[in-house]
């Protein structure tokens, strides 16, 4: 079940009974009571924060935009 990712890791969260890797354009979910292992796909970019409420998984990545004075 457990894989050796050369990814660098974000965030990780435990929602019983679900643990949230947030890698580089994923999040990886296992459920630690049936073994399940999912891939989410659709975050573009590292993914840094994650949180879950009533049942939805939220997870923020970086995003940078250039202003017109470079900052």
């Amino acid at each position: 079940m457990w894989l050796i990712y050369w990814d660098e890791v974000g965030s990780l969260i435990c929602e019983d009974p679900w643990v949230f890797v947030g890698l580089t354009n994923a999040v990886k979910a296992w459920n630690i009571q049936t073994q399940a292992e999912l891939n989410l796909t659709g975050p573009v970019g590292q993914v840094y924060a994650m949180v879950a409420y009533k049942g939805v998984l939220f997870a923020g990545t970086q995003v940078w935009a250039a202003t017109e004075g470079g900052a």
